[in-house]
């Protein structure tokens, strides 16, 4: 698998592009809310973290993507019982067997 490297320069347009991103108003309370979902599951990512190496914010932003995919994305059926406001990591977000 091919990897990037994270030149300085790199990294400066990609802080550029964060600092200069907006949330639309009508947006606001559906950010803040998934803001809270992520900080109130934050122990359950840095475990992932720890497993597999891949920093908690990576793990969390794939994590709200499995679960509320969007029209151009597959929707399989979702767990029934949520913990924490997030259905448990499940294999469909990962290649990873159980151990």
């Amino acid at each position: 698998m091919p990897s990037v490297q994270l030149t300085a320069r790199l990294r400066d347009d990609y802080k550029n592009l964060f600092n200069n991103c907006d949330i639309r108003p009508e947006r606001s309370q559906e950010v803040e809310g998934v803001v809270r979902k992520i900080d109130a599951n934050r122990a359950r990512y840095d475990k992932v973290e720890t497993s597999l190496g891949v920093p908690w914010f990576v793990v969390a932003v794939i994590h709200k993507v499995c679960l509320y995919p969007t029209p151009n994305t597959s929707a399989s059926s979702l767990p029934a019982r949520a913990i924490g406001g997030f259905p448990p990591i499940t294999a469909r977000c990962s290649n990873r067997s159980k151990s």
